[in-house]
C-alpha cells in the first residue's frame, strides 16, 4: 500500500486493483477487518467523513452477521 501512495499520492480500491502487485482490496479488508483498519496501520489518513466511515462499517459487520445467519 505504501509503495501504491508514494507513485499515486493517494490510496483508494480502484487504485489498489490498479496495482498488480498490491494487495486486493478482499484480502486487506479480510486481514484488517476494513480498508480504513489497513490504511490506518500504515497511518495513512483516507479523507472520509468519520461519522460515515464508522456507520458503514457497522453496516458491513450487520451485513455480515445477517449473511453468516
Amino acid at each position: 500500500m505504501r509503495k501504491v501512495i508514494s507513485r499515486a499520492g493517494r490510496i483508494n480500491q480502484k487504485l489498489l486493483k490498479h496495482y498488480r502487485r498490491a494487495s486486493s482490496t478482499e484480502q486487506m479488508a479480510h486481514e484488517f477487518r476494513s480498508l480504513n483498519e489497513a490504511y490506518k496501520v500504515i497511518g495513512y489518513g483516507p479523507n472520509l467523513d468519520p461519522e460515515h466511515s464508522e456507520n458503514r462499517g457497522g453496516e458491513r459487520n450487520m451485513e455480515r452477521l445477517v449473511a453468516e445467519a
